[in-house]
């Protein structure tokens, strides 16, 4: 299976690997310590593992996700219903059941691959959450059900604020809206979603010659093996319905694509074949 990296089909295979005796484990407490003035936080990615903090505290926090690994990861966060913890999520993935309806994707920083780092900031909510990589392998076994989750706490207050963005983009059904065209150069983008259902943005530098269709076809089922063709950038991971979040990106030359892996229930088709991709050109 390589259809997509985004969330709601690779839920269902990640459980069919732990059901068949995958085990999940977290990362290491080896990253660093958020700031109660920047709340910066950094998380480091590896096959299959995260290292970073157990702890990090409530409110606008810089989500910086360093990839050490060869393979492309993502840092999604999930937070877990009151009185949840990871073992919950793990117990349900074994047994095989549907993705619960106890979690709320509040976003991180989206697919990238060494030395490119990605950055996202999220307003966080006290609670439990789990960080999650369910980008598929070469096998077409999602990164979560190899190892790749980490439970993390979110206490207290830190004393950031939102960042100053210099571009808004609106996550809808099914496309993207931004106020400004996608230009050269460092941004602080805005994201809201303003769906019914969640979204993410992907941004991936194409290989000369290459489309956004290419490269979603790399994921497809009985898609030749081999990388797909263009570099992921970073962007957001997943954030729910009338969420709000930030990432950073710096753009060279080059053409690009904003893309949503995102399955849609009805028709079972992942955002992008709906429409929620989109080309275009940095000079």
């Amino acid at each position: 299976m390589r259809r997509g990296f985004g969330w709601s089909h690779l839920w269902s295979v990640a459980l069919v690997c732990l059901a068949l005796g995958v085990t999940a484990c977290s990362g290491s407490d080896t990253g660093g310590t958020p700031s109660a003035a920047a709340n910066d936080v950094t998380f480091v990615a590896t096959e299959y593992a995260f290292s970073g903090p157990d702890t990090i505290a409530a409110g606008w926090t810089t989500i910086h996700l360093r990839n050490d690994g060869k393979e492309l990861h993502h840092l999604g966060l999930m937070k877990l219903d009151e009185g949840k913890t990871m073992a919950d999520v793990e117990a349900l993935m074994a047994s095989g059941a549907d993705a619960p309806d106890f979690i709320q994707f509040f976003g991180g920083p989206n697919a990238v691959i060494g030395p490119i780092e990605g950055a996202a900031t999220v307003n966080l909510e006290e609670g439990n959450y789990v960080a999650l990589c369910v980008i598929p392998g070469a096998d077409g076994v999602p990164h979560a059900a190899k190892g790749m989750m980490k439970a993390i706490t979110v206490s207290g207050q830190g004393g950031a604020s939102a960042p100053v963005a210099d571009m808004t983009v609106e996550l809808a059904d099914f496309t993207f809206v931004h106020d400004a065209p996608f230009s050269a150069g460092k941004h602080t983008i805005e994201v809201t979603n303003t769906a019914k259902q969640p979204h993410e943005i992907v941004i991936v530098k194409l290989d000369p010659g290459k489309t956004a269709a290419d490269f979603v076809g790399a994921f497809a089922p009985g898609a030749p093996p081999g990388p797909p063709p263009g570099t992921p950038m970073g962007g957001l991971s997943p954030i729910a319905p009338g969420q709000v979040a930030y990432f950073d990106t710096d753009l060279v030359p080059g053409n690009y694509a904003a893309i949503c892996f995102l399955d849609d229930a009805a028709s079972q088709k992942i955002h992008a074949e709906l429409g929620m991709m989109e080309e275009f050109t940095i000079k």
